[in-house]
């Protein structure tokens, strides 16, 4: 349990008003006892970040840019079995694929910003920093592995003119 920084009363001079202090010494009996702070507790001049909040947002718009995706792939599919239009289906899949990297790219963003909340130093949103971490590693992964897939799949489609 951290110990709270000792506090000592302030001299009264003969009249009964406070004496202030020099910011020196004040800093001498505020700090002296330095060693037994939390680790999560900020301190002096450094200033708590939302770090993780940001994160976890850019995590959101990761798997929400790839849910984006995956609903217009679909719907993709169902207009290509009415009729067929090989030039925008070209166009779809070359917007899926800059989606994919823009996803990639917030998903690396809230992998950054959630290990950023995670310091010891910042005691602010400690919760969601641990989860804009954990989605935005998922992310990546899943944006590697749907970047890769939809990669094949344009150059497949290109090397056959979309038959």
């Amino acid at each position: 349990m951290a110990s709270m920084p000792r506090r000592f009363p302030r001299p009264q001079d003969s009249g009964g008003a406070s004496r202030p202090k020099s910011s020196v010494q004040r800093h001498v009996l505020y700090d002296d006892d330095d060693d037994n702070y939390d680790i999560g507790q900020a301190r002096g001049g450094e200033n708590a970040s939302s770090a993780g909040v940001i994160g976890f947002i850019f995590a959101l718009v990761s798997i929400g840019l790839l849910v984006v995706v995956a609903v217009l792939w679909i719907l993709l599919d169902q207009d290509q079995q009415q009729a067929r239009n090989v030039n925008s289906k070209r166009w779809m899949l070359y917007w899926f694929l800059f989606l994919d990297v823009l996803s990639f790219f917030a998903s690396l963003i809230a992998a950054i910003l959630g290990g950023r909340g995670l310091t010891p130093t910042n005691p602010l949103y400690r919760g969601l920093s641990m989860t804009a971490l954990i989605l935005g590693l998922v992310a990546i992964i899943a944006t590697i592995f749907f970047g890769i897939f939809m990669t094949c799949f344009v150059l497949i489609f290109e090397a056959f003119g979309g038959r």
